[in-house]
């Protein structure tokens, strides 16, 4: 038996326990109805005659039925709304889109090389460490080259493009993006708590984060949802209002990000700050810079990434979501299912790609510091 059966087998033992349950139910309910209709009668045995006591029992007994039936009306409601969630669970997951998953994925595990090379530069230095072992420091030496080649800043901004974007697509598939919405903001709170730890342990108070890639895609979500309550009655003009709110945003950016370049001949000067090529913000500085730190014309952080222009990447997300996948399906037809078992290592982060965002550098910290202490490195308190 595979996998899905076993689940589907498992769904429908379920099922046929809440008819059992409903069942059984229903029979004391009704028991209980018959005593208080008993009880009733004989309460009145003194004041009606047979004729009367045989109406009122022929008015309880319809009384009865109506509420019973209204009981067992109430209990099917709830076996079909369970079936209904076991159904759209299985069809998520039997029509989930390889090439969305793919590409997500793609960017999760550049993130994952990303990270790893930041945990150099940033936690196990010797200035966090004493004794480390030589090849933490050259692992260091190299992610020193590494953070700013242009072939990383530019594989970055494309990365980034893509969670944006994605992200917006995704959005369409999502029953209730607003409480999904709420449910990776609060993930992103967690990683900057997590990163407030971090700070004090290494007093590295510059790399803590303020509006990071989870918090900054959670906003977009809420801002878009908020947006799609409000005019998505308004099918026949919603697409394109969403693809003129994507470029508005886009083109507006354009100058905006131009201002604020420090320099302005490089075209991907604002995702790349560690070049210099845009306002850094230090700690001491970040309640007077909050805006634009938000905003995405300064930079604060080691994870920082502004509102804008990736707002714009996530309604230009919205508005392909709409167009291109408004059938909910994937464009590789019956290729998708092939697809998707072929490529599961780089599918799965692309699936949970949020789970994977936040426990990798808990993994990292426990597996790459562990190392490192075992090998006769000490932490610098």
């Amino acid at each position: 038996m595979s996998k899905k059966e076993k689940i589907v087998e498992k769904q429908n033992l379920k099922i046929q326990d809440m008819y059992s349950f409903n069942a059984s139910y229903l029979r004391v309910y009704q028991f209980e109805l018959n005593q208080k209709k008993e009880k009733t009668l004989e309460s009145l045995k003194s004041t009606l005659n047979k004729e009367g006591l045989k109406a009122k029992e022929a008015e309880l007994d319809g009384i009865n039925k109506a509420k019973l039936a209204k009981k067992a009306e109430q209990l099917e409601k709830k076996v079909e709304k369970k079936k209904q969630k076991f159904e759209n669970k299985n069809t998520i997951n039997s029509r989930r889109i390889w090439e969305i998953d793919f590409i997500r994925g793609l960017v999760i595990i550049g993130m994952l090389i990303d990270h790893f090379f930041f945990d150099f530069l940033g936690i196990f230095t010797k200035s966090n460490f004493i004794n480390l072992p030589e090849f933490y420091l050259n692992i260091g030496q190299f992610a020193q080259l590494y953070w700013v080649h242009p072939v990383r800043v530019t594989f970055r901004f494309i990365g980034l493009f893509f969670l944006l974007f994605l992200s917006g697509i995704s959005t369409h598939f999502s029953k209730n993006s607003l409480k999904r919405s709420a449910f990776v903001i609060g993930a992103g709170f967690i990683i900057s708590a997590a990163f407030v730890v971090v700070a004090v342990v290494t007093s590295a108070y510059d790399d803590l984060v303020i509006m990071g890639a989870v918090a900054c895609i959670g906003v977009c979500m809420l801002i878009y949802s908020l947006y799609k309550m409000a005019f998505y009655r308004f099918k026949k003009v919603y697409k394109w209002l969403t693809l003129g709110i994507a470029l508005a945003i886009l083109i507006s950016w354009i100058f905006i990000s131009y201002d604020a370049a420090t320099d302005k001949s490089n075209f991907l000067f604002y995702y790349n700050g560690y070049a210099r090529s845009i306002e850094i913000v230090r700690y001491k500085n970040v309640g007077q810079n909050l805006g634009g730190i938000l905003l995405g014309t300064k930079y604060f952080g080691s994870d920082w990434m502004g509102l804008f222009p990736n707002l714009g990447y996530f309604f230009l997300g919205g508005f392909v979501g709409e167009t291109v996948y408004k059938n909910r399906k994937s464009l590789l037809g019956k290729y998708n299912e092939k697809f998707n078992r072929s490529t599961l290592a780089v599918v799965v982060p692309g699936r949970y790609s949020l789970w994977f965002y936040l426990l990798h550098q808990l993994i990292y910290i426990i597996i790459i510091g562990g190392l490192a202490l075992l090998m006769g490195a000490q932490i610098n308190f």
